[in-house]
């Protein structure tokens, strides 16, 4: 397996010693003896932005707002919104709908009805049925705003488990 993970990195084992170490981790915890570089050749740092090399990206509502009636998300309803909290210690969000339900999380600092700011969208699958466990998504490094959007026809019973330490 290792050998698989190195080679999938693109990273050979070197020196005449011991082998190297390499943990998986988390994406708060350490990788050792591996460096991630971005676009520009620049060490990746916790809490960087990325790159959308989405294809056909969605068009996401200002804060407050429903999906439009077109796109990957036409017509999903915002159910929940999460305040943007700088103190907040980790945050889960586990989709028990049955259905997809669509994650958006912004920094926080615009207002209601404003573009958000520094935006992303993300799915969360359903479970095989209602109550069931469907995907999930965690963080200990966020402290920004999440809303949580379902389609229109499961607003009133979307089930979607929320918990903010």
């Amino acid at each position: 397996m290792l050998t698989y993970l190195f080679n999938f990195l693109g990273l050979q084992p070197t020196g005449n010693g011991p082998q190297k170490r390499m943990f998986l981790a988390g994406a708060n915890e350490v990788v050792e003896g591996v460096v991630v570089v971005g676009d520009d050749g620049n060490p990746l740092v916790r809490g960087s932005t990325g790159h959308d090399y989405t294809a056909n990206p969605p068009a996401i509502p200002n804060i407050g707002q429903n999906f439009a009636n077109a796109g990957p998300f036409a017509n999903y309803v915002l159910v929940a919104t999460v305040a943007a909290n700088p103190s907040r210690v980790s945050i889960d969000i586990e989709n028990m709908t049955g259905a997809q339900i669509a994650v958006v999380r912004d920094d926080g600092t615009a207002a209601n009805n404003a573009a958000p700011v520094a935006a992303s969208v993300f799915a969360l699958a359903g479970g095989a049925a209602a109550g069931q466990q469907g995907g999930s998504w965690s963080s200990t490094t966020f402290r920004g705003r999440l809303q949580i959007f379902a389609p229109a026809a499961l607003a009133g019973s979307a089930f979607v488990s929320i918990m903010e330490d």
